[in-house]
């Protein structure tokens, strides 16, 4: 009767046990929450999270003259990577570039279709499959080998630059696209496929801007 009594209790403490390891509340996991750094450019005021930023030597808090941005396409989501870096033909998501720096006293991207770009373009003229009018750079022009798409009428909602030939060994991101913001030039640098997107990619590249630019009082 002892040694029933024994085994009784150690299976029913090992019941207990059993039943005390599922029930127990589970530790939380701890999340990554990235530093978000306090960064100025001119007199503009930036709040970036730390892992958005492309080059170490810029996730400081401070001053700097030119902040460069890498993120993945569709979210924004960091560029999980060394130094947010990737070489050219090993990456399948498409990648965000973006360059902010202080605005000059020369054209505001937005004017630059109708009163720069106009006088070097060929009269041939392209309606593409996603709404945007395509039109070619003359040879000899300073654009030479590049490609125009612009949002009609006039391509001051969107207009991106695209290279005709693109070197095999060079990364995807051919198409350059810019805009002015709170006083800072943005330059945003993507992957022609990108494209057929471009009323996406232009609300959630001014959202993403909207959330790091701090607004002036």
């Amino acid at each position: 009767m002892g040694r029933a009594i024994k085994v009784l209790l150690i299976i029913t403490l090992l019941f207990l046990f059993s039943a005390y390891t599922y029930l127990r509340p589970k530790k939380t996991p701890n999340i990554y929450e990235p530093k978000t750094l306090n960064i100025n450019i001119g007199k503009a005021q930036l709040r970036v999270p730390e892992n958005l930023i492309r080059d170490p030597e810029q996730r400081i808090n401070g001053n700097l003259t030119v902040l460069n941005i890498a993120a993945n396409w569709p979210d924004f989501s960091p560029i999980i990577s060394p130094n947010n870096l990737i070489s050219a033909g090993n990456d399948l998501v498409p990648k965000i570039f973006m360059t902010v720096e202080i605005a000059d006293d020369t054209l505001s991207p937005e004017q630059r279709p109708t009163s720069l770009y106009s006088r070097f373009l060929t009269t041939e003229i392209t309606d593409s499959k996603n709404q945007l009018i395509t039109r070619i750079f003359k040879t000899g022009s300073p654009y030479a080998g590049e490609v125009l798409h612009i949002a009609p009428p006039s391509g001051e909602v969107f207009a991106a630059r695209c290279q005709l030939l693109k070197p095999a060994e060079a990364r995807p991101e051919h198409c350059l696209w810019q805009i002015r913001v709170n006083k800072l030039d943005v330059s945003i640098r993507f992957s022609e496929d990108i494209l057929a997107e471009w009323e996406t990619l232009n609300s959630s590249t001014r959202t993403v801007l909207d959330n790091i630019i701090v607004k002036p009082k």
